[in-house]
């Protein structure tokens, strides 16, 4: 390997692992604006050296824990990898004993290939990349999505060096077809898995969000494979300043969060909306600031729920669900007075910010969600003091394992049991009741009827097609008692139990609305005390 560094050795290190086809000053203009702060390493892959060999990858961590060794390198701030340089990163974060602070995967490739198509790709790849060489750079239209003439040295140099055993012995090991190496939980906090949304390597997000749930995945809304880097090179670097500093993004306009149409994730976009509109409609009765920073900080098309938002029915959707948020937000912050330092844990959370609304300054708060979920709330909601973002199927109750519950513990779940069927959510109920006497269960319910309305509106202008609503109750106490003689239950008016909503920014119509929702419908909020132990 060739190694190319900028800054002072007594800075914090930096390691770079480039993309396919460019040599290690691929990065100098970033490396540039981080020489002031950071001492970085641009290690160039000896596949782009002339008269070196490429043996496997263990043969170039070898070589680059030896430049740490004469470097006197102990330890790495932040690591950053690009494209193919994802593998051999990821390889060398699973197995280094170097301290790592933070990663980061810029359009990483994490494609896993059989070791037959790897074959059939090898001779295609080489004469792309040799022709970049032989053609200074005309071919790179045809082969990325630019031929800007500031990166063009960095592939014709590669391309001149590159032998064909080299490339051919290092697709061998390569992006093979097998799982992700395991990373720490907590390395995987301070770890950023990139993509552009235009990039065609998009399409392996889904497989590195299952393989590292903790991580964090922003999306590059509009741009393609590596284009801030190359494009933006001082705000790329300003970027990775904050990741290692503050282990945050900065706010900038193309880091949103995609959200796919008829996906569980987009569950979350539609509760979300109707606290904005709810907070623009009804500011004395509720008011959600974070609902409204976190639309404008995802990327999906609101134009549907945005035209049907003037319709009457629709604006009285939006203060259902205000009213629900604030039914159980009474409810926790009235267990906190019992309780200060109770549990507080929001089931099936989404992009919901009621723990932090009710935080008394001495409770915990749990969000627990699907990983996919919790992926994107880490980003766009983070775990603050005392919090914690877990990833988890409900109906799997191992994650009872990550609840503190010494001090108490109020469970809440908004618009979540609708999803389940009976059985479901009587086996959960009661396996709470056993596990956590003496706390506190809140969620939201309505019988038959209003149920297949909800699915004839909210879910079917959403065109949600694989969820479905099971649960629905008309007399919480008599029909749920009978599932544990430990629960104690008692329920209120989903819309009027609460508030009278005699605020003049309500109308009298939406007054005789929830009276028809709470008493024809029966929505409700229903309240299950668990007893002691049995």
């Amino acid at each position: 390997m060739l190694f190319e560094t900028y800054g002072s050795k007594l800075s914090p290190a930096i390691l770079f692992f480039h993309a396919m086809g460019v040599t290690g000053k691929s990065s100098e203009k970033v490396a540039e604006y981080l020489k002031d702060k950071y001492y970085c390493i641009l290690p160039t892959s000896t596949v782009y050296c002339v008269g070196q060999k490429y043996i496997d990858k263990q043969d170039e961590i070898r070589q680059i824990e030896a430049f740490f060794r004469e470097q006197n390198i102990k330890e790495l701030a932040l690591v950053v990898a690009s494209s193919i340089g994802a593998d051999l990163a990821l390889t060398f974060v699973a197995q280094t004993e170097i301290p790592i602070g933070h990663i980061f995967f810029d359009g990483g490739q994490f494609a896993q290939i059989g070791k037959g198509m790897r074959r059939i790709m090898t001779p295609f790849l080489y004469f792309a990349i040799k022709s970049l060489y032989w053609t200074k750079g005309k071919t790179l239209r045809n082969i990325l999505w630019c031929d800007d003439d500031d990166i063009k040295p960095y592939f014709i140099s590669a391309g001149k060096a590159l032998r064909y055993g080299n490339l051919r012995r290092q697709m061998s090991d390569s992006l093979e077809n097998k799982p992700f190496p395991k990373l720490p939980k907590e390395l995987l906090k301070n770890t950023y898995f990139e993509f552009g949304s235009a990039e065609e390597h998009f399409k392996y997000r889904d497989a590195v969000m299952k393989a590292y749930p903790d991580g964090n995945f922003p999306v590059f809304e509009g741009f393609n494979h590596m284009q801030y880097q190359l494009r933006d090179p001082k705000g790329f670097s300003e970027m990775l300043m904050s990741v290692t500093e503050k282990n945050t993004l900065p706010k900038q306009p193309q880091a949103k969060h995609h959200i796919e149409k008829n996906t569980v994730r987009e569950t979350l976009i539609i509760p979300l909306y109707a606290r904005k509109k709810c907070s623009e409609l009804y500011p004395a009765v509720y008011r959600d600031e974070a609902a409204i920073r976190l639309t404008d900080e995802v990327d999906y098309n609101f134009s549907v729920l945005e035209k049907k938002s003037k319709s009457l029915m629709q604006r009285f959707g939006f203060l259902e669900v205000a009213m629900r948020q604030n039914d159980l937000a009474f409810e926790v912050k009235d267990y906190l007075k019992t309780h200060p330092n109770a549990a507080v844990v929001n089931l099936g959370c989404g992009l919901d910010n009621i723990g932090q609304s009710c935080d008394n300054g001495n409770c915990k708060i749990y969000n627990l969600d699907f990983l996919e979920v919790i992926a994107v709330r880490n980003e766009l909601l983070p775990a603050g003091e005392r919090e914690k973002n877990i990833s988890c199927d409900l109906n799997n109750t191992e994650w009872f394992k990550e609840i503190d519950s010494s001090g108490g513990v109020v469970f809440i779940a908004a618009g979540v049991f609708y999803y389940f069927l009976q059985e479901q959510v009587k086996e959960l109920v009661t396996a709470m009741a056993k596990a956590f006497p003496n706390g506190r269960l809140v969620f939201d319910a309505a019988n038959k009827k209003a149920v297949k309305l909800m699915l004839k509106t909210w879910i079917k202008d959403a065109q949600i097609k694989d969820v479905g609503a099971y649960f629905a109750v008309t007399d919480a106490k008599s029909e749920l008692s009978a599932w544990d003689s430990r629960l104690k239950i008692s329920s209120r008016g989903y819309m009027l139990g609460y508030n009278d909503l005699k605020d003049p920014s309500v109308n009298g119509f939406f007054r005789f609305l929830s009276k028809v929702s709470d008493n024809m419908m029966k929505m409700q909020i229903v309240k299950i005390e668990f007893g002691g132990k049995q």
